[in-house]
């Protein structure tokens, strides 16, 4: 392969991701932005669909933790199934966080004004804002 493809091809190659993960391993600063270069589209790719609108959050988080313990992987050959494992991790995490806080539409989330009565209006007397009040309270 030539061009821009077999450069992208070459970054793939497992004997090449071997070699980025023993330096960055070690502190090579140059093997970890290389490395970062190639693992950021990927994990993107993979928080994106589950993470949804907090994929690019997610995906920053998985790559924080896949540098953070990039020591602890044995098989240098096991990346991307490693990587694969932090990032789906992170994302269901972040989707299981945005579903708690948004278990109710926004839109239904409307709270009683101070002073209104718990009583159904009786007769409708003036128009506040958007809400109808009643002088019943």
């Amino acid at each position: 392969m030539t061009g821009a493809g077999g450069a992208s091809a070459a970054r793939w190659d497992p004997e090449v991701l071997a070699r980025l993960v023993e330096g960055a391993q070690i502190g090579d600063a140059l093997a970890m932005d290389e490395l970062l270069g190639i693992l950021a589209p990927y994990v993107g790719r993979i928080c994106g669909p589950v993470a949804l609108q907090d994929g690019a959050d997610a995906a920053q988080e998985a790559l924080i933790a896949v540098f953070r313990n990039l020591r602890q992987l044995k098989t240098p050959a096991a990346l991307l199934g490693w990587v694969r494992a932090i990032a789906v991790r992170e994302a269901v995490k972040f989707a299981k966080q945005r579903q708690r806080r948004n278990t109710v539409p926004v839109e239904w989330r409307t709270s009683p004004s101070r002073g209104m009565c718990n009583s159904p209006p009786t007769s409708p007397t003036r128009w506040r804002g958007s809400r109808l009040s009643t002088g019943s309270c």
